[in-house]
Formats: C-alpha cells, structure tokens, sequence
C-alpha cells in the first residue's frame, strides 16, 4: 500500500494498492509507452527577452533576493503578467521584464506572495503563509530593494501590486 500526502495542498490522499497503480499505467496506453505528442503555443519573443535581459553572462542578480546565480537559474519574468500584457508592452522588451531566480523568487512574485511597491521596496502580500518555511523565506525578501525596478518599469510593477 502506498500512502500519499501531497504537501503542496495538504490533501492526505488515502491506502492505495500499488497494483492500482500499476493496472492505470499500463492501460494507458497499449504500448506502454507513458509520452505522449503534445502541441501548444510558445512565446516567440521568450529567447529574445531572455538575451536582451542576461545577454551572454554566465552569471547575473536575481532582481528580488539579490543572489547571483548562473543564468540558467534565472528566467526572463514578466514583470505585469504576461496574459494582461497588451501588444505594445508586449513589444516593451526594456522593461516588461526582470531576472528573478527559480529557486523561488519568480515563484513567490508570480503567485502573488510578494510584490514591489511604489517605492521599489519587496512588500508581503495579503496572502498569509501556513508554511514557516515560506515565511521566512518571505522575510528574508521584505523591505529589500528590487534591483530591477525604476521609473520605466514601475507601472508594470504597480499592476502586479495593485492587482
């Protein structure tokens, strides 16, 4: 029996035979073969953001926590929300985006657990943490002074605060 407990929605999943488990994979498909084809859109202007963000450094500032880090541990975050962008801060490639790391910073900012204010300062959002450890992680962000932002990028930042 396997039991399960999903930490990320504290969801206790009950005693589940592995031989259920093992019956749904192999019905999956009739060659077990567990990949599958899948099409979707992509962001045509993804690797020209992320090389007119970090250029060709090795290493750069995520713009939240101030670590630097090798370049693939950053990504190019939409500073406003991608989905909420119009064409024109779309195309607005100077500031729509900033280098947060993806050892939680872009996480926390696009989740809405933190956000930049006014004055550029990291603030906690209204959303409360269960998790200590996301608590101090938060806190170990609030009142830093995000590196990225400045007078042209303030209004994309002041929609992901504001929202």
């Amino acid at each position: 029996m396997l039991n399960a407990f999903d930490l990320r929605s504290s969801v206790y999943f009950p005693d589940i035979p592995v031989q259920d488990y093992y019956t749904a994979v192999t019905t999956l498909d009739e060659a077990n073969n567990l990949d599958s084809v899948v099409m979707g859109k992509g962001r045509v202007e993804q690797q020209f953001l992320r090389k007119s963000l970090l250029g060709k450094r090795s290493v750069a500032e995520c713009c939240l926590c101030g670590r630097i880090l090798p370049v693939s541990l950053l990504w190019a975050a939409h500073i406003k929300k991608r989905s909420a962008c119009s064409l024109e801060e779309k195309k607005d490639f100077k500031n729509i985006v900033a280098p947060m790391c993806k050892l939680g910073c872009d996480e926390l900012y696009e989740k809405k657990y933190v956000s930049v204010d006014s004055n550029g300062i990291i603030v906690a959002s209204i959303k409360g943490s269960s998790s200590p450890a996301l608590k101090q992680f938060i806190d170990n962000l609030v009142g830093k002074k995000c590196s990225s932002w400045n007078e042209n990028n303030k209004k994309y930042f002041a929609w992901h605060h504001d929202l």
